[in-house]
This record gives structure tokens, C-alpha cells and sequence, in this order.
């Protein structure tokens, strides 16, 4: 019965397991995209989570595929029951045939009680890999998904400081403003006493002999202010420059940082699965 039951196809279902799982891990953890096994869970140059999730679930399920444990239930429940049965049997009557019998079965049981302690080893081998398999891709997905968020952070930050630079017409505005302002300003100023039009001689004269000094104090006057908006602009933009530089510097240590501490983690919980001594 039991050689029915658990025959060579159960080892060969073992063995195929480790194959299939051997090639998960390549998958998984290789970067080498140019590999049969990675090219067969990646679907547009991505990785197929959901392929590589179904992968280790249907492996998991054929590891615990006619689970040992059972039939070395049994067989200690039948060697058991053979041992008792030649022990009444023995005090009965001597019988060397019945004797030999007994031991044949006894060495057959043996043969099998070995066979699934190591089938059950190799079985436990198989599912701390899978263990081991599912945290690393755990990680390796929790590792894309941070470093995407930071991405987009990132283009978010970028964005708001190419909005907060790209005012081009509000500059042009301001600049016109600036330049215009001056001369209106002095205009209004000068106007009260630099132009006659009430008391000139004739219609050909119109201003002042002095209206070189509205010019003279003007332009420089626009000059220097039109100077120190130009100046101003420069120091905002090297300003918004370093800040820039800065937060990208700040984002890729922080990046950094919490990379290492997956990575420390991830490390830190497989040393705790591995068995103790």
C-alpha cells in the first residue's frame, strides 16, 4: 500500500519543486535581464508581480503534496502493531518462517521510515526557501515602490519649482513696471514747475530750458533701478539654484537611508529564521 501510495513520483515532484524554485530565485533576485528565467516573469520590461506571486504559491502547493509526515505516521503505527503482534506471537509458539516475515517487513518499514525522513528534510529545505523567496520579493517590491514614490516626489518638487521660476510674463510685467515707474513718478513731479504753457512767448515753446535735468535725473534714476532688479533677480536665481541642488542632494541621502534600513531589516529577519545550533 504504502508503495503505491508514495512512489518514485512523489521524490520526482520534490525535485521539481526545488528546480522551480531555484529558478524563482534567479528571477527574483538576479539583475541579469537577459536570462531565460527572468525573461519569463517580465511582461513589457516590467516584472509580472502577479505571475511571480502565482509562481510561489502553486510551488508552495507541491512541496506540501503528499506531506510525509503522514505516512511516517503509519508506518510507526503498523512497525507498532508488527512488533506486538511477534511479540504474543513468540510466546505462543517458535516459528522461523514466521520469524523471517517479520523481519522482511520489519526492514521494509525501515527502508520507507528513511526514505520519508529524508523526503520530509528535503521538503523543510524547500519551504524555508520559499520563506526566504517570499520576504526577498516582499522587499524587492516594498524597494520599487519606495524608490517610485521618491521619483514622484521628486518631479512633484521639480515641478513646483519650475512653476515658481517660470513666470516669464509676470517678470516681463514687473520689468516694464520698473522701468516706467521712474520717469511717471518724476513726471508728475516735475510737471508743476518745469512746463509753462501758460506763460510762453509763443506756441513753439513749450518746456523749460531746464527739462534736461528731468532727463538727467531719469534715466540714471531707472538705470539704477532697473540695476538692482537685475541684481536682486540673480541672487534669487543662484538662491533657488542651491536650493534645488539641496533638496535633491536631501532626497537622494534620505532615499539612501531608508534603503539601507530595508535592506537591514530584510537581513535582520532572515538571521532570525535561520535554525539555531
Amino acid at each position: 500500500m504504502i508503495t503505491l501510495e508514495y512512489s518514485n513520483t512523489a521524490d520526482d515532484i520534490q525535485r521539481d519543486a526545488q528546480d522551480w524554485l531555484s529558478q524563482l530565485e534567479y528571477a527574483v533576485i538576479s539583475n541579469d535581464k537577459m536570462n531565460e528565467f527572468f525573461e519569463s516573469y517580465v511582461k513589457d520590461g516590467v516584472m509580472d508581480v502577479e505571475a511571480v506571486n502565482r509562481a510561489i504559491v502553486e510551488c508552495h502547493s507541491q512541496v506540501l503534496w503528499k506531506r510525509p509526515e503522514a505516512y511516517l505516521a503509519i508506518i510507526e503505527s503498523i512497525e507498532c502493531t508488527a512488533k506486538d503482534f511477534h511479540r504474543i506471537s513468540t510466546e505462543r509458539r517458535q516459528d522461523e518462517t514466521f520469524g523471517m516475515i517479520h523481519a522482511r517487513i520489519l526492514s521494509r518499514l525501515n527502508f520507507f521510515k528513511m526514505r520519508l525522513q529524508g523526503n520530509r528534510v528535503y521538503a523543510d529545505t524547500t519551504l524555508r526557501r520559499l520563506d526566504f523567496l517570499r520576504s526577498a520579493f516582499s522587499m524587492a517590491i516594498a524597494q520599487r515602490e519606495s524608490k517610485l514614490n521618491f521619483e514622484i516626489a521628486g518631479d512633484q518638487k521639480r515641478l513646483a519649482w519650475a512653476a515658481r521660476r517660470d513666470s516669464s510674463s509676470m517678470k516681463g510685467l514687473s520689468l516694464l513696471a520698473t522701468i516706467l515707474l521712474p520717469s511717471t513718478y518724476l513726471s508728475s513731479i516735475f510737471s508743476t514747475t518745469f512746463f509753462n504753457f501758460q506763460g510762453a512767448p509763443d506756441t513753439t515753446t513749450v518746456n523749460s530750458p531746464q527739462f534736461w535735468i528731468y532727463w538727467a535725473v531719469t534715466i540714471p534714476t531707472t538705470l539704477i533701478i532697473v540695476g538692482l532688479w537685475i541684481i536682486w533677480e540673480q541672487r534669487k536665481r543662484r538662491k533657488d539654484t542651491k536650493e534645488e541642488i539641496a533638496m535633491k542632494e536631501k532626497v537622494k541621502r534620505l532615499e539612501a537611508e531608508i534603503m539601507m534600513e530595508m535592506r537591514s531589516r530584510s537581513l535582520r529577519f532572515r538571521v532570525q529564521q535561520l535554525p539555531n545550533n
